[in-house]
């Protein structure tokens, strides 16, 4: 019946899931690989039909699987198949319940295999300051294979078989972004299941428990930041203003030369856009800072004044040296156009100052940008 109950658990959490993603207009698909130590508390072996009563100790092994997942911003829905694996140290016999072990201390040998399907709820925390590092936090609920192959002491056979059993894991951990799509996390999970019921060598049921504290890191890749783009809008410079009328002077018989019109220029702001994840200047983005160039020169006592901007994929302290990024790629064409350096002012807004309001970690062409203005 506990089966029953579990199965159907996890897979009603699973149509959640999916119905929750289907309908989440922001967020993004992720996936990814874990691999880290497995280390098992001490197991008991006992409720046996002849009194069985030992624990065993497993060395440290390892532990490695999959994951993937929604993002729905601070709110992510996990799915991780992960295998655990350890191989026997010794076991302490209490009573050993007709196999013939020497009571106390034994060397052991064998291997224990738990392999899981877990459906996990996570918490991200992104308010840390530069927001270089992300913590999370969570717990998920699923089932394990627990497997005993050949545990046995000396001459001695204890167990060869496996059961399937539910299970439930408390997660922490810190998450990096590499880059706007990918990122590395580090974990600390830890697992436990439901006692598995097992039959010994002399076909006696007994119960045994399983526990583990696992130490994990995963390489992810999230999916969908670069489909979400509509269309890319092309860099553009603001319309040229509308050349002033000719004046017209008065015909007097001791006048001077006509006045000459003084032209107008266009002080901003002009706006440079940026592909995903990139900092490189396209060809639009090249002539509109030749149209800042001209502007610049015609008003020669101006400061031009750089607004570096980056969209809600990726952390919040790597989005702050992305628009860093930028501005610097702007202020050496702008160098390099002919502006002086001292003319120029940079400043950073990250993922701050947004052009359209998005959910964190959704990509926005609209949102890469260095805006400038002539002041």
């Amino acid at each position: 019946m506990t089966k029953v109950v579990t199965y159907a658990a996890i897979g009603a959490l699973a149509l959640g899931m999916a119905t929750a993603a289907q309908a989440a207009d922001e967020g993004h698909w992720y996936a990814g690989i874990q691999g880290g130590v497995a280390m098992p508390g001490g197991e008991t072996f006992n409720d046996g039909d002849a009194g069985l009563n030992l624990q065993q100790e497993l060395d440290g092994g390892w532990a490695g699987g999959l994951l993937g997942g929604y993002d729905f911003g601070n709110l992510r829905l996990e799915a991780d198949m992960t295998r655990r694996y350890n191989d026997m140290d010794e076991i302490e016999v209490f009573n050993a319940g007709g196999l013939g072990f020497p009571l106390g201390e034994s060397t052991a040998q064998g291997e224990t295999t738990a392999n899981s399907l877990m459906l996990n709820v996570l918490l991200d925390w992104d308010d840390m300051g530069d927001g270089k590092i992300e913590p999370f936090f969570g717990g998920g609920l699923g089932i394990a294979k627990l497997k005993y192959d050949d545990i046995a002491a000396g001459m001695n056979a204890l167990v060869d078989d496996s059961d399937t059993v539910f299970a439930y894991q408390a997660i922490a951990g810190l998450r990096y972004a590499i880059t706007e799509a990918v990122e590395l996390a580090l974990s600390y999970r830890y697992f436990k299941t439901e006692d598995a019921t097992l039959q010994d060598a002399l076909n006696n049921s007994f119960k045994a428990d399983y526990d583990s504290h696992d130490l994990m890191m995963a390489l992810v890749y999230r999916f969908g930041t670069e489909k979400k783009e509509v269309k890319q809008p092309v860099a553009v410079a603001p319309a040229p203003a509308p050349e002033p009328e000719p004046v017209v002077a008065a015909v007097e018989p001791a006048a001077g030369p006509e006045p000459v019109a003084t032209p107008v220029v266009n002080m901003g702001p002009y706006i440079v856009y940026f592909d995903f994840d990139d900092d490189g200047l396209t060809e639009a983005a090249q002539d509109v800072l030749e149209d800042v160039t001209e502007a610049a020169k015609a008003k020669e006592d101006a400061k031009v004044h750089l607004s570096g901007h980056a969209d809600r994929a990726g952390n919040e302290g790597y989005n702050e040296a992305l628009a860093d990024r930028r501005n610097t790629a702007v202020a050496g064409q702008l160098q390099r156009n002919g502006v002086a350096a001292e003319r120029l002012v940079t400043e950073g807004h990250g993922e701050r100052k947004r052009a359209v309001e998005t959910n964190d970690g959704i990509a926005e062409q609209m949102n890469r940008r260095v805006e400038i203005n002539l002041k």
